[in-house]
């Protein structure tokens, strides 16, 4: 959260005077920088709450970069300042640092702390810095404006080494003691070690350099270390990106510059970095957006960013600006450039579907998992969705580990959501939540006997407390085994499952909560048992089945009776095939060829893409794209199998369409 006083923004936008506040401020909001007013002292403040990878907007002038690139401002800037020419400099800098990406050093002279008379007391006191004096004050300004740590030194005090009626000044890396001992002390003036802390040449020198009240030279030095270096590439993982402009520019500087009586002269080096490429491509920018881009809204778009650019025959190739340190791949860039274009301006178009092609088996899945969810919320029963991976002290089985675990709580995967359920529920009973009805559909993942990896989806209940309570009829109804044993039958009605058998485990065999189980066709599917809670003197009543096996169950019965597919546990493969055809092309007739070839492992094909442009409606022709999908019941399916088959249908299609691929 950061505070930009009004009366700043205007400076450097001299037209938000005829500008209403809460104007500027829905705008600024829409583009998704969101922004509120706050008055302090009777002055007006902007407050910005700024997303954690927009390190570039940490300062007041990276807000006034950002707000001309989304409001298409231009900002105001006074010129820059004229660097010294070689042999008029009164400072040689030099750094001994491979961390440091750039050091700045501004000389003002002639100034005194009577000179500075615009008002930055307010705007310090808003942002909860204590005012000192004028100097300190100016100082801390500029550390709010460009977000760098400003030191700030007398310069006549500042070193008794000279070299040609030049002073110097020299940062200097200092990892150990042996290193310390062998430089020469009087040519250091700044040393930084490993933790980036800032110690000067001794307490006397420091002392001799601070500001007072008789200063009349005062020497600003900024700089940047990063922590990590990569010496192949030259890049640096800083918070801030080095702009010499805006410090340059800043409102301190730029009211400064106004003095007569007051000379400013700046000095700087800076290490070049690597700049970011990222390559989009043209098709894969419009099918993620959902429109199209025409080169010219595309470019204006670019150049309004601050995005370096070159066209290729495909897309283009992007060069970020460095103090976007937030923009890494292609999906990034399509987020800046859809929130220039306006997210209002996409339009919500349905994808090209043939209602004609039946659904194939994955798709019936999630259409029955969808109907569980439909029938279990309409009955009351509430969805949640717990994590999917647990500690390692919940290890009960032979669980998966990750390859890199995310924190120490999350370390494998769980085998049952059980216990992820009787967590939230006692959560929920801390705070006074008595019945609660929980339902999670989501998979778990276990070795087989074979000792390779099975996944399966489970559906999981857990309930606890009152199904109702009505006082005053005197009808209550707890929730029990018979309950939770009744709302299971009515799910296996809704999938038409009539073969159901519950049957009690014999206490020797017993486990944990597992009091019942739940077979169809002769296999455990499932179980219904109960965990006690003391505290509350209610049980907690929990049921997980198998939906895995019951869809196989499902899928096998319609394959004997309607020579349906059999459920296959391994992945299907899809691969997408774009023809050139006449544009009175009927691709249901294409589909029906295709499906007299009668392809083994061939088990859907899909329209996903038709498509024409003013060059193809002149040679009245048009594109048609194919998704075809692939899978076996016995193997993964390797790539050159795949290859052949689609070799084949395309001769096919090739022929008998007199088509082309494109």
């Amino acid at each position: 959260m950061i505070l930009v006083p009004w009366e700043y923004l205007r400076f450097f936008f001299p037209f938000l005077k005829t500008i209403d506040i809460p104007k500027v401020i829905k705008k600024i909001t829409t583009f998704g920088l969101e922004t509120n007013i706050v008055v302090k002292n009777k002055e007006n403040f902007l407050e910005f709450i700024i997303p954690h990878n927009r390190y570039d907007l940490f300062s007041w002038l990276g807000i006034v970069r950002e707000i001309g690139i989304l409001m298409n401002y231009e900002i105001v800037f006074s010129h820059l300042l004229k660097q010294k020419r070689k042999g008029t400099e009164r400072i040689e800098l030099k750094v001994n640092s491979d961390r440091c990406s750039f050091f700045l050093c501004i000389l003002l002279k002639n100034i005194k702390s009577k000179d500075i008379i615009f008002p930055i007391r307010n705007w310090l006191i808003a942002n909860k810095i204590e005012p000192v004096n004028n100097i300190i004050d100016l100082t801390n300004l500029l550390t709010l404006e460009t977000g760098y740590l400003i030191n700030i030194f007398d310069y006549d005090n500042y070193l008794l080494v000279k070299k040609n009626d030049k002073k110097k000044i020299l940062l200097e890396e200092i990892n150990n003691k042996e290193i310390e001992n062998k430089i020469d002390r009087k040519n250091i003036i700044i040393s930084v070690n490993k933790k980036n802390i800032i110690s000067l040449k001794d307490r006397e020198q420091e002392k001799k350099i601070e500001i007072s009240q008789t200063s009349k030279n005062i020497l600003l030095i900024s700089f940047s270390l990063s922590e990590n270096v990569n010496k192949d590439n030259n890049q640096y993982k800083n918070n801030l990106s080095f702009s010499k402009s805006l410090i340059l520019n800043s409102y301190v500087i730029t009211k400064l510059k106004k003095e007569k009586k007051i000379s400013i002269e700046y000095y700087f080096f800076e290490k070049k970095k690597k700049r970011k490429k990222i390559i989009i491509n043209g098709k894969d920018l419009e099918n993620k957006i959902g429109c199209f881009f025409s080169s010219n809204v595309l470019e204006n778009i670019l150049k309004r960013l601050k995005f370096d650019y070159k066209k290729t025959e495909n897309g283009y190739i992007i060069y970020p600006p460095s103090f976007r340190l937030d923009i890494n791949n292609a999906e990034d860039i399509y987020e800046e450039l859809l929130k220039i274009y306006n997210f209002n301006k996409v339009k919500s178009l349905l994808p090209i579907w043939n209602s004609n092609i039946r659904d194939n088996n994955v798709l019936s899945i999630l259409k029955k998992e969808r109907q569980i969810r439909n029938f279990l919320s309409n009955s009351g029963w509430q969805e949640i969705i717990t994590y999917s991976l647990i500690p390692e002290n919940d290890k009960k089985e032979l669980s998966y580990y990750l390859i890199s675990e995310k924190s120490k709580n999350h370390k494998l995967y769980r085998r049952t959501l059980v216990d992820s359920h009787i967590r939230t529920v006692n959560y929920n009973l801390s705070y006074g939540n008595e019945d609660l009805l929980f339902f999670e559909i989501s998979s778990v993942f276990f070795p087989n006997s074979k000792k390779e990896i099975c996944q399966e989806k489970i559906l999981t209940l857990s309930s606890v407390g009152k199904i109702f309570s009505q006082k005053f009829h005197k009808l209550v109804e707890k929730i029990d085994f018979f309950w939770l044993k009744g709302t299971l039958e009515n799910v296996f009605c809704l999938l038409s499952i009539k073969d159901i058998n519950f049957h009690s485990i014999s206490l020797s065999k017993k486990k944990c909560w597992k009091k019942i189980e739940i077979i169809l066709n002769k296999k455990i599917i499932g179980y219904i048992g109960f965990v006690e809670n003391k505290e509350k003197k209610n049980n907690i009543f929990i049921s997980e089945i198998s939906l895995t096996k019951i869809f196989e169950y499902i899928y096998y019965d319609t394959r004997e009776k309607k020579n349906d597919i059999f459920l296959s546990k391994f992945p299907f493969s899809k691969k997408d095939v774009s023809f050139l055809l006449h544009e009175n092309s009927d691709y249901d007739k294409i589909i029906e060829e295709i499906k007299e070839m009668k392809i083994t492992y061939l088990k859907e094909i899909i329209v996903f893409d038709i498509y024409q442009n003013e060059k193809l409606k002149k040679e009245r022709k048009k594109t048609i794209g194919f998704r075809f999908f692939f899978q076996s019941l016995n193997k993964t399916l390797e790539k050159k199998e795949i290859k052949e088959i689609l070799e084949k249908i395309i001769e096919k299609i090739t022929k008998k369409f007199q088509a082309e691929i494109n």
